[in-house]
């Protein structure tokens, strides 16, 4: 039986880790949970994962940070990232998905469907 992909899961909106928890919800995924990047970071320390899929937009440490964090780690450096955004006042989607391309992760508009965020995790590695 192949190993399930740990996947961690960042957002402080605790809707739409639920979510997402929900869609990943089956025999490929070991889903795990974080609140702000912080926390995700120090999971991220002490667990092995797979994959992140991170919000954009979080106190304590957003997902930009979690990702600069993330590339400058040897350990996780290599860990394929995904960022999500709705928007807002902080940063565009275009400098978003900049800087995504410049630390090599993948950008995930929010809203988003259950097969969209499947098949980017796909892509990603997350399969």
């Amino acid at each position: 039986m192949k190993a399930k992909v740990r996947i961690l899961v960042v957002d402080d909106v605790e809707s739409i880790v639920t979510s997402i928890a929900m869609i990943l919800d089956d025999s490929r995924y070991d889903v795990v949970t974080a609140g702000d990047g912080e926390e995700a970071w120090k999971i991220l320390n002490c667990q092995q994962v797979d994959l992140v899929v991170s919000d954009y937009n979080m106190p304590k440490l957003n997902g930009i940070g979690l990702l600069l964090n993330v590339r400058n780690h040897p350990r996780t450096s290599d860990v394929p990232f995904i960022l999500m955004s709705g928007g807002g006042i902080q940063a565009s989607q275009e400098e978003l998905e900049e800087m995504c391309v410049k630390y090599g992760a993948a950008f995930l508009k929010k809203p988003f469907s259950a097969n969209g965020l499947v098949a980017l995790l796909e892509d990603a590695g997350g399969s």
